[in-house]
This record gives structure tokens, sequence and C-alpha cells, in this order.
């Protein structure tokens, strides 16, 4: 017979686990969508590139070329985010939710990742060329 001490442990284990549950999905739904990099083409106006990317953190003139560097979460697709959201909640229920322990930091780790961008554009402020320097990551 279990003392009531032990009926402690169990309800502040259990709460605890309740409380944990969710993060990960938490985390992964408050990504944005993912981002049209299409409109990086050649030749796409700049306020289309704002329209999409947001406000460039840095404008620079590089050799008589407007430059915008660009540093996003390239975000992730509907279908995608609902199908890691519905892997999460199977395993936090399989695991006892101890799998929040592997994915809220992963999800955190996914979210913190920047895609980082040089765009230069021509006289008529369209794409001319596009630097991506998270290629190599």
């Amino acid at each position: 017979m279990m003392n009531y001490s032990s009926w402690i442990r169990i309800a502040l284990a259990s709460t605890i686990c309740f409380l944990n549950m969710g993060c990960a999905v938490s985390r992964l739904s408050k990504r944005p969508s993912k981002k049209n990099l299409g409109i990086l083409d050649v030749g796409t106006p700049r306020s289309r590139v704002i329209a999409e990317l947001g406000t460039p953190g840095a404008t620079s003139d590089k050799a008589g070329e407007k430059v915008d560097s660009f540093a996003f979460d390239p975000g992730v697709s509907g279908g995608m985010k609902f199908a890691r959201g519905f892997f999460h909640v199977g395993a936090d229920l399989f695991t006892l939710f101890l799998w929040e322990l592997v994915a809220w930091p992963s999800e955190i780790a996914a979210g913190d990742s920047k895609k980082k961008i040089d765009v230069a554009y021509d006289l008529e402020d369209r794409v001319k060329t596009v630097t991506d320097w998270t290629k190599g990551r």
C-alpha cells in the first residue's frame, strides 16, 4: 500500500508532465508560414521582396547598387506544421511527456535558425543578384 508521500510524488510528477505537455507543439504553431523564396528571381520588384520577407535589417550602397540584407525565419509549410505537431502529440502521449525533453529544445533551435541573404537591385529597383549566406548550413 502506498503512503501519503508516494501519492504526493505521483501527483507532483503528473502535474509537471501535464504542464509540460504541448510546449513543442506551441512553439511550432508560433512559427510563420513558409516564405515564398520564388520572389527572389531576377527582375522581381523590390517592393514585392520586402512584402514577402519583411523590412530588411540593413540597406547599403555597394558599387552603385542598392543592397538589402535580410535575416528571417524561413517558416514551415502548413502540411509539415500539422504533421510535426501531430507527431509531437503522439510521442508525448506514448512517452508520458518525456518526449518534450527532446522536442522542445529542437523546436527552439529550428525557430532560431535564420536564413541570411543579401539582395542587390538594378537601377530600376528590381532583383539583380541574390547572395545566400546560409547555404553552407
